[in-house]
């Protein structure tokens, strides 16, 4: 008999089913004011990111349709609650929100166990990341900061092992995180361009508005450089479960 609270591993990538999302937020009253929320969506298939907007009714609860291909997470946008929500086609999720204080969001679903790890671990790998390279990325070529890319992801992915050790975790959290941890680091080799524009027009206060630089990031165009992407993520179909993998 399968355990509710530790479902297997995924073990199927694309879907053509859809995730039904579900909540009440309580303490809500109409009178209150804002009562719509904002799903965020992307589509691995289509690289597009759709919208799907929810509407409180007058008791406080809210229903949906998300169109997901495939298990990912989602990023829901609201007064009451601001995080991303991993779901699962064919999945039924529902949030119950408490607006009388400080953010509590209860999640009851097939992968509820996994969002409550998620939360809890928040993702040590990409805070710590962003916190050092800003730092150095200026002083980076291409090769440097790919270089510098992959030994962190080792780095992190061997932290994930000892992080294992410490705890009882879902057997979902097992099989993701680690996906998680490579897509990211791979995703950002792919945008040198734009994390080292960023430093630079953060270091010398230059707006958004001056859409030249006086430098190049540019990425080299030669195939040698893409050696780092592994076969697998190419044509494993649970590659794409990464978080980072639609970038």
């Amino acid at each position: 008999v399968p355990n509710p609270w530790n479902p297997p591993a995924i073990e199927q990538g694309f879907s053509t089913d859809s995730v039904v999302l579900s909540g009440y937020l309580y303490g809500y009253s109409p009178e209150l004011g804002n009562r719509t929320g904002t799903v965020y969506v992307n589509n691995l298939l289509s690289g597009n990111q759709g919208i799907v907007l929810f509407e409180l009714d007058d008791r406080g609860f809210f229903s949906g349709k998300l169109p997901v291909v495939t298990p990912g997470n989602v990023y829901i946008r609201s007064d009451a609650f601001n995080r991303s929500l991993f779901v699962e086609p064919g999945e039924e999720v529902f949030l119950f929100l408490d607006g009388t204080g400080p953010s509590n969001v209860s999640i009851m679903g097939k992968n509820a166990r996994l969002n409550l790890e998620n939360l809890a671990s928040a993702p040590f790998y990409m805070n710590r990341f962003y916190l050092e390279i800003d730092k150095k990325v200026l002083d980076m070529d291409a090769d440097d900061f790919k270089a510098f890319c992959l030994q962190k992801m080792e780095e992190d992915l061997a932290q994930f092992e000892a992080i294992k050790k410490e705890g009882s975790w879902s057997d979902r959290y097992l099989q993701l995180t680690p996906l998680n941890i490579k897509s990211n680091y791979l995703r950002n080799v792919l945008h040198y361009h734009y994390i080292s524009s960023s430093a630079y027009r953060q270091k010398f206060n230059i707006p958004n508005t001056q859409r030249e630089l006086p430098v190049n990031f540019e990425i080299p165009s030669e195939t040698s450089f893409f050696s780092f992407i592994p076969q697998d993520l190419l044509t494993d179909e649970l590659s794409a479960l990464g978080d980072s993998y639609e970038n």
